[in-house]
């Protein structure tokens, strides 16, 4: 096999030099470097493994198994988002371990401190943290000049959707006993609940409706009085949106959201005949009329194999026109139901 081979000839080279044990020390050395670099979360969930085998005879050590776990799931789940979006939840975790459970979660400067309660299970801390961490996290900065009601859904919405794709053990835990408590008194939480997630399902929930409003806000109104206007435009721009998740194929619907804050331009490649048929200056063209419009953000969102192929030959094309523009940011995603093919794209240009 080419694999041991290669491997025998590494050994080889370095033992001319070195003893068996130093490389295998070495080798070591260079695992716990790359982990601490870049993987740090294994490292609090290899100590919440280790912690836990010893965690029936002491509490000490059930304590630091369950925060050394949380621990690790989260920076696990920061490290999804910061692929979709950067710097979405910038906040450092800290654990605090309480007698009283009323006691609430807080953000204190750069971290999410959030409370512990030894006598919860640990899929309760676990499901609670994560609970706890987005929404004292999801955007901090710009909380009061975002709809109430949308914020609220949103919290529900993306921790659904990162305990759905992180940690299901406690996803049935977080929707029986958080989730629906939270929308069944309050048909208006509800129905916007049901639109983010139907947003989230289209792959613009995090990768346009949330991502606009922290680029917005960061812009915009961080620091500021609270902006009505602003924050009308918040709720306004995820109807936007919705209505165009909802719309028929043959639906002619607005695909540009030009207000005061959110200049933003949609571009849907759903339809492989259209491109067949135009090729790909159609969309070029499309793109060259949202900047005209003078938008902020253009986005190109496809499904389906046949249809991220065409978008990324848009993308170059328009590349190739628009060098001046910023690189793209590239988010691929996993459409939750449906038949067939099960991926999406969207591509994210600032202007």
């Amino acid at each position: 096999m080419p694999e041991v081979d290669k491997f025998k000839a590494w050994i080889d080279y370095f033992s001319g030099f070195l003893s068996i044990p130093q490389i295998i020390i070495g080798g070591l050395i260079l695992l716990a470097g790359y982990l601490l670099l870049f993987r740090i979360e294994k490292i609090y969930q290899l100590s919440a493994f280790i912690n836990g085998l010893f965690a029936s005879i002491s509490t000490k050590r059930s304590k630091a198994s369950i925060e050394n776990k949380l621990t690790g799931d989260i920076l696990e789940v920061s490290k999804k988002l910061h692929k979709e979006i950067d710097e979405f939840l910038p906040y450092k975790l800290k654990i605090n371990w309480i007698k009283k459970s009323d006691k609430k979660s807080f953000l204190d400067g750069d971290e999410v401190v959030v409370c512990m309660d030894h006598k919860r299970t640990e899929n309760q801390n676990l499901v609670l943290g994560i609970n706890d961490y987005i929404s004292e996290g999801l955007l901090a900065g710009a909380k009061v000049h975002i709809d109430e009601s949308i914020l609220k859904s949103s919290k529900l919405v993306l921790t659904r959707k990162l305990l759905k794709s992180t940690y299901e053990k406690g996803f049935n835990y977080f929707i029986d006993n958080i989730f629906h408590n939270e929308i069944k008194d309050d048909p208006q939480i509800k129905d916007i609940t049901e639109k983010l997630i139907e947003l989230d399902r289209s792959g613009m929930f995090v990768q346009i409706l949330l991502r606009e409003y922290h680029y917005c806000s960061n812009q915009y109104v961080v620091g500021m009085p609270k902006n009505n206007d602003f924050i009308r435009e918040t709720r306004e721009f995820a109807l936007f949106l919705h209505k165009i998740v909802k719309s028929n194929p043959n639906e002619s619907v607005p695909l540009i959201f030009n207000k005061k804050y959110f200049k933003v331009s949609i571009g849907l490649i759903a339809d492989k005949v259209t491109f067949s048929k135009r090729g790909e200056e159609f969309y070029v063209s499309k793109f060259n009329q949202a900047l005209e419009r003078n938008v902020n953000s253009i986005y190109l969102c496809s499904r389906g194999e046949v249809c991220i192929d065409i978008t990324k030959e848009v993308k170059s094309r328009i590349d190739e026109i628009h060098e001046d523009l910023p690189d793209p940011k590239i988010y691929e995603y996993n459409i939750e139901f449906g038949k067939g093919n099960n991926r999406g794209l969207v591509i994210a240009y600032n202007i």
